[in-house]
């Protein structure tokens, strides 16, 4: 298994998942097809051998589809039997009502995984 790394681009953010179990997402999420995107993302995902996941997601702008496939990856990393621990850091732009509400709506749904949600100013980031 490899690392997968791919470079953002205008709609779509940086993606950083190590083979070590420390994940990345940053950037703006907005694609027209979100299953096609994140297909990728679900069978890496499905194969990743560690027992600790650190998952960062600094998403700046995420649509109602990004949205649900979000939810959709985290379910499906919390299915994979090899994880233990599923450590969660939700990165919100200070003021942005919208993306904390929705840490706090996966963070509900998702008690099974630690959540810590960070608010941050754009320029210190």
């Amino acid at each position: 298994m490899n690392n997968l790394l791919l470079k953002a681009t205008h709609n779509t953010p940086k993606i950083a998942f190590l083979t070590t179990g420390n994940l990345m997402i940053s950037g703006s999420l907005y694609v027209e097809n979100a299953r096609e995107f994140f297909d990728p993302l679900f069978v890496w995902i499905a194969n990743l051998q560690t027992r600790e996941v650190n998952f960062e997601l600094r998403i700046e702008y995420l649509n109602s589809a990004c949205s649900k496939e979000i939810f959709r990856l985290l379910q499906k990393l919390n299915q994979n039997e090899q994880i233990e621990t599923i450590n969660i850091t939700w990165y919100y732009q200070r003021g942005d009502e919208d993306a904390l509400e929705t840490g706090q709506l996966l963070s509900g749904a998702l008690a099974s995984m630690h959540f810590d949600l960070i608010e941050y100013d754009k320029e210190n980031l």
